[in-house]
C-alpha cells in the first residue's frame, strides 16, 4: 500500500510541479529583466536606437526630445555590469543612433539632417570629428569595422542615394559608394554584416524592392536587386551564423528571414504575420535571435539553434506592448555572457533588456 501511495505521489509531483526528488532541481527557464529605469530616469529619452561595447563598459546611445524647444539631443550612457548608469554624453543633434568600436576609441553617429560624429578615447571626453565626412545631407545609418577601416553608412541622401564613406584612421574620410550605386530610389544601407571575407550592406529600396551589397574593400557589387522577387521594401538586418549568412526584412506585413552559404543563391527560413517591419539579428552563442516589431502587442523575439527551427523566447514588448520595436541591429549587443536588447518606447521612455539563458540574477 505504502508503494502505491509513494508512485501516486511522484506521480502527482511529476505533473503538477510539487515535488522533485532529492538531487534533482528544475531546469532555469530563459527569462528577461529590465536592466535600466525607464528612459534613464527621463521620460522624454523616447528611444535608445544603439548598444555597444567598449572595454569594460556597455554604451547606450539616446533620443531625448525635447518638447518645449522642439528639438532632439543627443546622450550616451555607459554601464560597467549592465545594470548601472550613468550619462557620459549630451550634444544638441539628432541622437546617438549608431555606437562602435574602432583603433582605441568609441565612435557615435547621429542621423540627419546635419549628422554628426563624435569618438572617445575613455569614453567620457568626446570630441567631434565629422569633419571631411561630407556625405549628401549627412544621416548615418550604420558604422561598422572591416579590413581594418571604418565605414558610415547613410539612411538617405536627399533623392539621390545611399552613400558610404570609409576612413583608415578616424578623422580622415572619403566616398566609396555614392548616389546609390546608380539607383537613387535605394535610400538607405541601414544593416551589415560580415561574410566569407566581404562586408556585405541592406539596403532599402520601396521601388523595386530591397537590395543586397557586397565589397571586398576593393570593388563593390549588387547581388540582390529586387527584394527577393517579392518586393521586400528593406533589409534592415543582417548576421553571420553558422556557415550561412542571414538577413531580415519584410514584405507587406510579413516579417522575413532569408539566408545564404555564399552570399548569392537565398533561401526563406521564417516567416511572420504581424503589424510592424523592422528586424533585427543577432548571434549569442549557439544560437540566432530575431527581434521583430510589433505595433500591436510589442515587439517579440524569436531563436534558432539551426537557422531552421524557429522558437519564440520574447513575448509581448517583455509584457510592455509600447515596447513596439528595437532599433534594426544597431540595439542590440552581448555584453559580458548576456544577450542586450534596447527599445523604441513612445508612452514611458525606452528600457534595455537582459536575456538570462539560465536565469537573471
Amino acid at each position: 500500500m505504502k508503494s502505491k501511495l509513494l508512485v501516486l505521489f511522484l506521480i502527482l509531483g511529476i505533473c503538477f510541479g510539487v515535488i522533485l526528488p532529492t538531487g534533482v532541481s528544475a531546469e532555469p527557464t530563459p527569462t528577461w529583466v529590465q536592466v535600466n529605469e525607464d528612459g534613464f530616469g527621463d521620460w522624454l529619452n523616447l528611444q535608445i536606437p544603439s548598444l555597444a561595447v567598449f572595454g569594460a563598459y556597455l554604451y547606450a546611445g539616446v533620443w531625448h526630445f525635447d518638447i518645449d524647444l522642439w528639438a532632439p539631443t543627443a546622450q550616451i550612457w555607459r554601464s560597467p555590469d549592465g545594470s548601472n548608469w550613468e550619462k557620459v554624453f549630451e550634444a544638441q543633434a539628432n541622437a546617438a543612433a549608431n555606437l562602435i568600436a574602432y583603433k582605441g576609441h568609441i565612435y557615435a553617429a547621429s542621423w540627419g539632417p546635419n549628422g554628426r560624429l563624435w569618438r572617445s578615447a575613455d569614453g567620457v571626453n568626446w570630441e567631434d570629428v565629422t569633419d571631411g565626412l561630407e556625405a549628401i545631407n549627412l544621416d548615418i545609418a550604420r558604422l561598422t569595422v572591416f579590413k581594418n577601416s571604418l565605414y558610415a553608412s547613410s539612411y538617405i541622401a536627399e533623392g539621390t542615394g545611399a552613400e558610404v564613406w570609409v576612413t583608415v584612421n578616424g578623422t580622415t574620410w572619403v566616398p566609396y559608394i555614392q548616389q546609390g550605386m546608380g539607383d537613387p530610389n535605394n535610400y538607405g544601407a541601414i544593416s551589415d554584416a560580415i561574410f566569407k571575407g566581404r562586408l556585405y550592406w541592406g539596403v532599402s529600396n520601396e521601388v523595386s524592392g530591397a537590395q543586397l551589397w557586397r565589397t571586398d574593400g576593393a570593388t563593390t557589387e549588387a547581388v540582390i536587386t529586387d527584394g527577393f522577387g517579392l518586393n521586400i521594401g528593406s533589409l534592415s538586418s543582417l548576421a553571420t551564423f553558422g556557415n550561412y549568412l542571414y538577413a531580415g526584412g519584410w514584405w507587406g506585413d510579413t516579417i522575413q528571414v532569408w539566408r545564404s552559404a555564399n552570399g548569392s543563391d537565398w533561401e526563406q527560413v521564417h516567416a511572420r504575420q504581424l503589424n510592424g517591419v523592422a528586424t533585427a539579428l543577432e548571434v549569442f552563442g549557439d544560437e540566432l535571435f530575431l527581434v521583430v516589431e510589433n505595433i500591436d502587442t510589442g515587439l517579440e523575439v524569436w531563436n534558432t539553434t539551426n537557422g531552421i527551427d524557429w522558437m519564440q523566447v520574447g513575448f509581448d514588448g517583455f509584457g510592455d506592448p509600447h515596447n513596439e520595436w528595437s532599433y534594426w541591429d544597431n540595439a542590440t549587443v552581448v555584453f559580458r555572457g548576456d544577450l542586450y536588447i534596447a527599445t523604441v518606447n513612445w508612452w514611458t521612455a525606452g528600457e534595455v533588456w537582459k536575456y538570462c539563458r539560465t536565469g537573471c540574477q
